[in-house]
């Protein structure tokens, strides 16, 4: 085929791509409302550079799209993203908090045992705990000190859409399978108490 023709060929490809992904990230969703009621700024166009402070991520499939982000509007608030998740034919949301934490946490992750969708390259090892509800499994690069995870699990939900959370030096991420008002709330809430419970642990 002449050149010509798959240069025209490959531009129209990618400008219906682009169009398609605007079309997707100015449709409303119900996370807007949500925003619009809490008073929070909710930003559309956003680029997945965004997340680069907070790679690589534990706690996630391999994300490639931001559909929405919610900036923190002080230090101690969570920032949000609705991330696009998985690479299969049905691409999953769901919502991450990013929060500002102490430096002296450790790396560490806590999911649900179900989940098998997180990078396994990163170097983790699952821990034995009784601190977790046995729905949950920790993971980590040493030992774990149990005053710490116990503190962890207090802020993981009795019922209900299971958190994921990711502890690392200065950073708490806290994610979870939805993509709604709801969903935000419930992360909101368990990532501030997670905060909460772990400044305890310090003076």
């Amino acid at each position: 085929m002449n050149p010509v023709i798959w240069m025209l060929v490959a531009s129209t490809v990618a400008t219906a791509a682009l169009l398609i992904d605007r079309r997707r990230k100015s449709r409303p969703l119900s996370l807007d409302d949500w925003a619009e009621h809490q008073g929070r700024p909710v930003i559309r166009e956003v680029e997945l550079a965004l997340l680069s402070e907070v790679e690589p991520l534990a706690l996630l499939p391999e994300v490639f799209g931001v559909e929405r982000f919610l900036p923190a509007r002080s230090e101690t608030e969570a920032a949000l993203f609705l991330c696009l998740c998985g690479r299969g034919h049905r691409p999953q949301s769901m919502l991450l908090a990013v929060l500002s934490a102490p430096d002296w946490l450790p790396h560490l992750r806590i999911l649900p045992k179900s989940v098998r969708d997180v990078p396994a390259h990163l170097g983790y090892a699952q821990k034995e705990s009784t601190a977790l509800p046995p729905s949950y499994r920790v993971e980590a690069f040493a030992d774990l000190d149990p005053v710490l995870v116990g503190a962890t699990a207090s802020a993981l939900p009795f019922a209900g859409s299971p958190l994921r959370i990711e502890l690392r030096p200065g950073r708490i991420l806290v994610a979870i399978e939805q993509s709604d008002g709801d969903g935000a709330s419930l992360l909101l809430e368990h990532s501030q108490a997670l905060l909460s419970a772990l400044l305890s642990l310090r003076p």
